[in-house]
């Protein structure tokens, strides 16, 4: 029996079918209704959450820092216990930690992961209007300054103290007048001296948890993967019901190695420059955009800072990534433009908010904003915990000779190691019972830090590094120690402090910008030749970096400090008058006036 043909498929119009139309706008309605009401206020509270009110920048194709994917492990922070952190992490390899909660719940968002439900509006006390309605006037922030060395310690180096000089601003103005201006380190008008040398002081600050208001301080609860750290009683969330007095008290006790932990705001497409501890550290991102994170394991990176018209020791966080950064990711192995070494490109991550960021020890790491952060950041000292259990506590000063000897064994071609190195065979030598020990100590002290001025001869911290340590030789004359520790100063001066110098050219800067960054280096040399005793040197550092960058606050301050210091009150007096005009309009603020006040009193603690 044949089939019946098929019927053609005509296609008909939602004209032709009244309750079609009718099923479609209904529909559309509900869309635009549901969205209108539900959608839009989500996605504005989960937005609103993710910023905490903090600006955030793009990380479209058109950022200048974009960058893909993450050469970290990363962890859900809920299922990594603390053994399996030991076993495969700690002191090993970094780790990404991430918030518990998925993102593939309709409703879920991301979040600071280490609080408990009932300190969840704590967190949000650091978002930035509740923040600054609360805080803005009663918290303040140091603006500048610098460290100063307040003399040899027990071991024979010098130490740094408190911070001294800057000006201490109150958190709303500090708000408004830095993090909120357009531009960053690298950005903005690049005529603006200074604005330029602002954002370079005021990329990040911090406080202390025992700093902070109470209702700020709890927002942290330290990860229960670092609780084992050494001191970490110390911190707000550790005290367990000790008074405020009573930290203070352990802390004045000489807990000197215990853990820090600390609450820090950054200003978008600012960060922290390479740097490298013997301690391990972690960072969490509470509110804000994101974090770029780059980072170096020991023995391997920064051996070539000086990469023919790209890299340069002296180059912000921002300034690295869209510069060097370009050139090391064409690493072969071979030689790089300027002749030396080509470093591999670093391992890299991006941070979001709700992720906590754990560095071992001996890693050299870098990173930027994107966007304005508020972040968590706490430091241990390796040894502490569950590794420690069962064993004898080790002199702290022993285990960090160690620990750099062992580091130096295994990267001897590793300027962070070798500088490390010297310094810790230095507080050795001190502690030498024997005249034989003590010079052998020493000679190999001084090959390490020779070593790494060789290897990164246009390091200003190298040469000051090297320059101490030829002051802590206890075996040579004391003239001859400082003669010999100021002709490395020199020598740096001559080859180094140039705004066009062959040996260690800058990138394609503005020449403002340049001035300003020679002139934050000289300035630590002037603060050395003062701190070593020699008032002309340091005199002569000062005008040094006064012809490069004639309202530099910090080196008028300097210079002021150092003469009352030296009980000479009549000449502080008539340079703090000569500061403040040389200063222009920002000489007549109250708050610099007070600033310079407050260097001119005495045993004055401007911290």
């Amino acid at each position: 029996m044949a089939s019946a043909p098929a019927r053609p498929y005509h296609r008909q119009s939602l004209w032709a079918n009244p309750s079609s139309l009718l099923l479609s706008l209904a529909f559309a309605a509900f869309a635009v209704t549901f969205h209108a009401l539900f959608m839009t206020p989500w996605l504005e509270v989960r937005a609103a959450r993710l910023r905490g009110g903090w600006a955030r920048e793009s990380m479209d194709e058109e950022s200048s820092i974009r960058h893909g994917g993450c050469d970290f492990l990363r962890h859900d922070a809920a299922v990594l216990d603390t053994n399996t952190f030991e076993h495969l992490y700690r002191g090993q390899r970094p780790v990404v930690l991430s918030s518990s909660t998925s993102l593939a719940t309709f409703w879920s968002q991301p979040r600071w992961p280490y609080v408990q439900e009932e300190k969840e509006v704590q967190v949000e006390a650091w978002g930035r209007d509740r923040l600054l309605k609360l805080h803005g006037k009663n918290l303040t922030v140091l603006v500048g300054g610098w460290k100063a060395w307040e003399g040899q310690t027990k071991a024979g180096m010098f130490a740094l103290g408190n911070w001294v000089g800057g000006v201490r601003l109150p958190l709303k103005e500090f708000v408004h007048k830095y993090l909120d201006r357009p531009g960053g380190a690298a950005g903005g008008d690049a005529g603006a001296e200074e604005a330029v040398e602002d954002f370079a002081h005021t990329g990040t600050v911090s406080w202390a948890l025992e700093d902070l208001p109470r209702d700020l301080a709890d927002a942290v609860c330290t990860p229960k993967l670092f609780d084992a750290w050494a001191g970490e009683e110390m911190t707000w969330s550790g005290r367990k019901g000790q008074g405020e007095e009573a930290s203070r008290n352990e802390k004045d006790n000489g807990k000197e190695e215990a853990g820090r932990v600390r609450i820090a705001l950054g200003k978008s497409r600012g960060g922290r420059g390479w740097s490298v501890s013997e301690r391990e550290s972690w960072s969490g991102l509470m509110f804000g955009g994101a974090v770029l994170h780059y980072l170096y394991p020991p023995g391997r990176g920064l051996r070539n800072l000086t990469l023919q018209g790209r890299g340069h020791p002296l180059l912000g966080p921002l300034e690295w990534v869209t510069g060097t950064l370009g050139v090391l990711e064409h690493y072969d192995g071979g030689r790089g433009p300027g002749g030396g070494v080509m470093d591999p490109p670093p391992l890299h991550c991006w941070q979001g908010p709700g992720d906590l960021v754990y560095v071992p020890p001996g890693w050299k790491s870098m990173r930027v904003h994107v966007g304005d952060v508020v972040t968590v950041e706490g430091e241990g000292v390796r040894g502490g915990g569950v590794r420690a259990q069962g064993r004898e506590k080790e002199d702290v000063e022993d285990r960090i000779f160690h620990y750099h000897a062992e580091a130096l064994a295994r990267h001897p071609e590793d300027v962070e190691s070798l500088m490390a190195a010297g310094e810790a065979y230095a507080r050795r030598s001190l502690r030498a019972t024997t005249t034989v020990n003590r010079d052998s100590l020493w000679r190999e002290s001084f090959m390490c830090v020779h070593t790494a001025m060789n290897l990164r001869p246009c390091d200003p911290t190298t040469h000051l590094v090297a320059a101490q340590v030829l002051l802590a030789n206890r075996s040579a004359p004391h003239d001859e120690s400082h003669r010999q520790a100021k002709a490395i100063i020199h020598r740096a001066e001559e080859t180094f402090f140039t705004l066009s110098s062959p040996s260690c050219p800058f990138p394609a800067l503005p020449r403002e910008r340049v001035a300003a960054l020679l002139a934050s280096a000289r300035l630590r040399f002037a603060q050395f030749f003062f701190w070593i005793g020699d008032e002309t040197e340091g005199k002569r550092a000062v005008a040094e970096v006064l012809a490069l960058r004639p309202t530099y606050l910090e080196a008028h301050q300097l210079l002021v400090f150092a003469l009352k210091k030296s009980g000479r009150d009549r000449e502080a007096r008539e340079a703090k008058h000569l500061a403040l005009v040389a200063l222009g309009p920002r000489g007549r603020e109250r708050s610099v006036i007070e600033a310079f006040e407050s260097l001119l009193e005495p045993q004055k603690d401007c911290r």
